[in-house]
């Protein structure tokens, strides 16, 4: 008999004739069929379910079947004849790489009902390469004896192959840099104060007026408003048309003009333009919010401060910003946002840029801004004369980045993609998205919510869910909960659609001569630890990782918030948690200042809360 293992009727099957064998393995490359379309040769054919029964299923399956090989990251599916021995799982279940190097397993469940493990592999797989799946004799079923062995290949799929192609194709298409409004550059002296007038919502048009962070840039001589084009893949739902992964993505569907300002520091400027440091800001933050918070230890150290709305942020189209100058007039600068309405016409960042929008909302997301930003690169080294006098005011040669939570997950994308960006401090992102969306609190919501409306609904507990997971390192875990392993299952369909935008899929590529700082807090609820974890283990940079040690902070500042996610950002906090931010900016500072070549100590400003973790750590840390 053939049981079920990862999604219905999706496995290899495997003749046995012990009283207790393998029956089935997953993930196996004779779920494929040819494809010379593809960078793999192949692509994913996995049987659909009964789409009248199960149309939300049939509609994740239809996704992957775009796809040129498994996930990078699979969730492996070993369905046995009868009870195993739990304890003979991990040494029994491995991957075996075309090196011959073997990989464990991790994660590991037991599915009692089905003698079905699942388990994920001990790190990330690399994209288009075949992998063994292999069961061996050291599985044990209840009785001791050995079960195994069994065998099966599969592909895993090309990651990044749709982006290197995209960013080819900016050769293409004129960044066509020019300044916003007759008059686009202004000294901060000589504004009074300025204004956010955002579009909250569409037709009829309303807006919000919110104070700009003028005081806060210490530092900051002038303010630059300008735009450029880029070239745009989104369809109008917002997400990026599925090509085969071997043909050419091409041009996109027009283009788009994306608006940016630059914060110019006071000290003098080099001959070759102010070094530049890129902002990627968070999840429902804006070009206003971040880059504003970090500018002024930016610009004291001579750096020039560049930021963008990300996809489905900075709210409408019709957005502007108002200042008022000192001679009491008042100027409007166009600044439109990237958040489109909803069905009722409301405009709430971050539309467009959803997690678990079935896979591919947040990985569109991620690499039409990673796209954006690639352009914004190739706008600088053009020659950046932001105030008309003739000379380049951002140097084409030194350009840094700087990313926040999502912008830490797109500046993953970015710089695994980009080398003409020197040096990166990538703050609390992590991976896979679909493990940040379900071991955050912050995020539990929106997961209940992709539950609750899929066809049949996944929830099976009340209005909530439980799909008994585990996280690394951690014993078996034989699942006793009833509609657990269909939403298990479930995130993993939707993680290995959002893998080609996903930062798990790109961190290999953070290697040398790339110099990568990441940086995250401990306890962080926003982007859980170990999924900043598995973001630094793929790039294989744990010795440039300094984490603040969030726990040790609040016994000394028990006024800090039980959330350190925006630890570089929180400059208007208490005293400590102001400390906090600026010792944590003037370390990247300094990285940027040599190059990417040397990783200040933050401890050297007197808050003893900094180090490089011995070892990563794989638990929640909640406060």
């Amino acid at each position: 008999m053939t049981r079920l293992c990862f999604l219905p009727a999706l496995c290899a099957s495997i003749a046995y004739a012990a009283d207790t064998s393998v029956v089935s393995l997953f993930p196996s490359d004779t779920l494929t069929v040819s494809d010379p379309s593809q960078k793999t040769g192949i692509r994913v054919n996995l049987p659909l379910p009964d789409c009248s029964i199960e149309p939300s299923t049939c509609a994740e399956i239809s996704a992957i079947n775009q796809l040129d090989g498994f996930n990078i990251n699979p969730r492996i599916a070993v369905t046995f004849s009868g009870p195993v021995n739990t304890d003979s799982l991990r040494a029994g279940i491995f991957f075996v790489a075309p090196s011959g190097d073997q990989i464990a397993i991790n994660q590991v469940i037991y599915d009692p009902g089905t003698f079905t493990v699942y388990a994920k592999p001990d790190n990330v797989l690399a994209e288009d390469t075949t992998y063994s799946l292999n069961v061996s004799n050291s599985v044990l079923d209840a009785a001791g004896d050995p079960v195994g062995p069994a065998s099966t290949t599969f592909t895993t799929l090309s990651a990044t192959a749709w982006m290197a192609g995209a960013r080819a194709d900016l050769m293409n298409i004129d960044p066509a840099v020019a300044p916003t409004g007759s008059v686009n550059t202004y000294r901060l002296s000589d504004i009074r104060s300025g204004v956010w007038h955002r579009q909250t919502h569409a037709e009829p048009s309303v807006f919000q007026d919110v104070a700009l962070p003028i005081a806060i840039l210490q530092g900051v001589d002038r303010i630059a408003f300008a735009s450029y084009q880029s070239p745009n893949y989104l369809n109008a739902s917002q997400t990026i048309d599925a090509v085969p992964s071997g043909s050419d993505p091409g041009t996109g569907n027009g283009s788009n003009q994306i608006y940016f300002h630059a914060l110019l520091p006071a000290t003098p400027k080099p001959d070759a333009g102010y070094p530049v440091v890129i902002y990627g800001h968070g999840l429902s933050d804006s070009r206003f919010g971040g880059p504003s918070a970090v500018a002024s230890v930016m610009a004291s150290a001579g750096f020039a401060v560049v930021a963008i709305n990300a996809v489905g942020h900075g709210y409408g189209v019709d957005s502007t910003v108002q200042l008022t100058l000192n001679d009491g007039s008042m100027v409007e600068i166009p600044a439109p946002g990237r958040t489109p309405p909803d069905s009722f016409g409301t405009i709430t960042p971050p539309l467009g840029c959803i997690v678990l929008n079935g896979g591919a909302g947040l990985r569109d997301c991620l690499r039409q801004t990673t796209l954006d930003i690639m352009q914004l690169v190739r706008a600088i080294q053009s020659g950046m004369d932001l105030d008309g006098d003739g000379a380049v005011d951002l140097d084409p040669t030194r350009i840094y980045y700087v990313g926040q939570s999502l912008g830490s997950l797109y500046g993953t994308l970015l710089n695994a993609m980009e080398p003409n960006i020197s040096a990166a401090a990538l703050n609390v992102g992590g991976g896979s998205q679909v493990d940040i969306t379900r071991w955050s609190p912050s995020f539990h919501s929106a997961a209940v919510l992709s539950l609750a409306i899929r066809q049949p609904s996944l929830l099976n507990a009340g209005l909530n869910y439980n799909e008994n997971y585990v996280l690394r390192d951690q014993p078996v875990v034989v699942n006793d909960v009833a509609g657990a392993i269909p939403i298990q299952n479930y995130f993993e369909r939707v993680e290995w659609i959002g893998m080609i935008g996903d930062p798990l899929g790109y961190a290999a590529y953070l290697a040398a001569p790339k110099n990568v700082l990441f940086l995250f807090g401990i306890g962080d609820r926003t982007v859980p630890n170990p999924t900043e974890s598995a973001l630094v283990r793929a790039a294989g940079m744990q010795q440039s990782t300094w984490v603040y040690r969030h726990d040790l902070a609040r016994m000394d500042h028990p006024e800090l918030a039980a959330d350190p996610h925006t630890y570089l950002t929180n400059v208007l906090g208490s005293p400590a948690a102001v400390a906090i931010a600026i010792a944590t900016q003037t370390q990247i500072a300094g990285f940027f200042a040599s190059g990417g070549t040397m990783i200040p100590d933050p401890n050297s400003a007197g808050l003893m809360y900094f180090e490089i973790p011995a070892t990563l750590p794989e638990i929640l840390n909640f406060q």
